[in-house]
């Protein structure tokens, strides 16, 4: 009797765990922390039992597609139109999956069908941005991450796309606004929080170009010190969050670069 009810107690305990919502509820959250191989795994594992489940489907899509497989990515997003076909998710992805191959025309074309089934998606206000961007349109992009980051600004990629646009078009207090403002919320995708630091350490950076005027060297180079040195903290913080702190060494050699040349133009100025 002990040991069946042991054997009860034990498949009950296991019973919200092994389900394929909780299945994938876990996969998506490896996938916004940037773990492909968990994400993979677990939405796989639903699919394998359910071929029909949409959920875990667009997941394994979206999984694909961050790992450069943007051929078995589609695969799966056109899966979900099929099941799915007032579901905008497949038609997101399908306009991503575009995106990432390099034609911005046609992802426009599924990212507006999605668009008119969800128009208060930001997710969807995002990708459009980001068509837009490939094709140097800044303007229409910020539109874009604008209202993505006003409908859900726990997203950390859409704090990140809007000041990124900003420091392109040379709006650099502006970009930096949005990234504090970025980092100081509740950032749903973790992967993004390094990136976000990173790029407060290059708008920091560019904020220091022509700043230093060698006739008043305490005058201007201290406070473009000053920002060199906030910029030196946030790439930091970047790398030690980021499972890739290599990836920040550009910003770090372009930082340290300009600090030379100040010192050079200003000597012994702290």
């Amino acid at each position: 009797m002990r040991t069946w009810t042991f054997v009860l107690l034990f498949g009950l305990a296991c019973l919200p765990p092994c389900t394929d919502s909780a299945r994938v509820e876990r996969a998506e959250v490896a996938l916004k922390s940037g773990d492909l191989t968990a994400a993979e795994a677990d939405f796989r594992a639903v699919v394998d039992g359910d071929p029909d489940n949409v959920d875990a489907l667009y997941g394994l899509g979206w999984t694909y597609l961050q790992s450069g497989q943007g051929d078995r990515a589609r695969e799966y997003f056109k899966r979900c139109v099929r099941l799915a076909p007032r579901d905008y998710r497949g038609h997101r992805g399908l306009g991503a999956a575009d995106l990432a191959d390099g034609n911005p025309m046609l992802a426009r074309l599924h990212l507006t069908e999605a668009l008119t089934l969800a128009p208060q998606e930001p997710r969807i206000h995002n990708s459009i941005g980001l068509a837009h961007l490939s094709e140097n349109n800044e303007e229409d992009a910020l539109s874009r991450f604008e209202q993505a980051v006003e409908l859900d600004p726990t997203q950390g990629e859409y704090g990140y796309n809007r000041a990124d646009v900003l420091l392109r078009l040379g709006e650099l207090d502006l970009a930096l606004e949005g990234v504090d403002a970025a980092l100081s919320g509740d950032i749903d995708e973790s992967r993004f929080r390094p990136l976000l630091l990173d790029l407060r350490a290059r708008i920091l950076i560019e904020k220091t170009a022509g700043r230093v005027d060698p006739e008043r060297c305490e005058e201007t180079a201290t406070p473009v010190l000053a920002w060199l040195a906030a910029a030196e903290r946030a790439l930091d913080q970047a790398e030690a969050e980021s499972p890739t702190p290599e990836i920040f060494s550009g910003t770090r050699r372009r930082g340290h670069r300009r600090r030379s040349v100040i010192t050079e133009q200003c000597p012994g100025v702290q």
